[in-house]
């Protein structure tokens, strides 16, 4: 599950919306995850929950869109029956070239 939260360029969003959509729990908690283990990059998160670990996706060393990271994060809160607040400012919008949205 916390994979297909984080896919690069999102590609496994259908395979975690199938997830959902079967029930799967959306608020497990882990004591850590290494990413990169062994790279120069590696990090370890602590304390992670897929909604925790999908907004780790706006970390430059883990390289995904924000727009991805948004859309997964409502998935998740909804799943796990908590209020999707107006999430109207996508971290780093205001970073991106005028004109761009």
């Amino acid at each position: 599950m916390f994979h297909t939260v984080n896919s690069n360029r999102n590609r496994s969003e259908p395979i975690l919306q199938l997830l959902l959509d079967a029930g799967a729990t959306a608020d497990v908690r882990l004591a850590g995850i290494t990413w990169g283990q062994g790279f120069k990059w590696e990090t370890t998160f602590f304390d992670v929950t897929p909604i925790s670990y999908a907004q780790l996706g706006l970390l430059p060393q883990v390289q995904r869109r924000e727009e991805d990271i948004d859309h997964n994060i409502r998935l998740r809160l909804k799943a796990s029956g908590r209020a999707v607040p107006p999430l109207t400012n996508i971290p780093n919008r205001y970073l991106a070239p005028k004109g761009v949205k």
